[in-house]
């Protein structure tokens, strides 16, 4: 949201204190566009998308130079003019890994560290995301530092990382 917005120097919202704002919003269809609904229907309410726009650069534009919200993840890079505020509500995100059966398990221990590593890097580059899920150790289980995922099912047999 832009900084001048009311809400802007709160530290989270609650989703459904925003059933009367304005939206900004990937066209009908895309997954940004389907999470904002999605979260906004979790708490009883459909947004007012009032643009639906493809490219990020124009939603960003609307959302500096509108008082109107949007939804984005916390690992997008700071943008001058705009503050990220986190809901209430947290979506739930599945990344599924795949790979060929045939290759030892040792590879999928392999890749499982270097997602988790991955994204550990991009949440440590913004502290206010990084403050976030230690705060909130119960919503964030899978995202602190020092956990890894207890298990994966490759084809039926689970394995364990590291």
């Amino acid at each position: 949201m832009s900084e001048r917005h009311p809400l802007a120097g709160v530290d989270m919202v609650r989703l459904a204190e925003l059933r009367d704002e304005e939206w900004v919003s990937a066209p009908a269809g895309s997954f940004e566009h389907e999470l904002l609904g999605h979260l906004c229907r979790h708490v009883d309410f459909d947004p007012v998308v009032r643009y639906r726009c493809a490219e990020l650069t124009s939603r960003l534009s609307l959302l500096h130079n509108d008082l109107v919200l949007g939804i984005g993840s916390p690992l997008v890079m700071r943008v001058p003019g705009l503050t990220a505020i986190p809901f209430d509500v947290t979506p739930t995100q599945r990344l599924i890994l795949g790979w060929d059966p045939t290759l030892p398990d040792s590879l999928a221990h392999g890749i499982i560290d270097c997602v988790v590593d991955c994204y550990r890097g991009q949440a440590n580059g913004v502290p206010a995301y990084l403050e976030l899920i230690s705060t909130r150790p119960d919503r964030f289980p899978r995202l602190l530092p020092a956990e890894l995922p207890a298990a994966v099912n490759l084809r039926g047999r689970s394995v364990r990382p590291g």
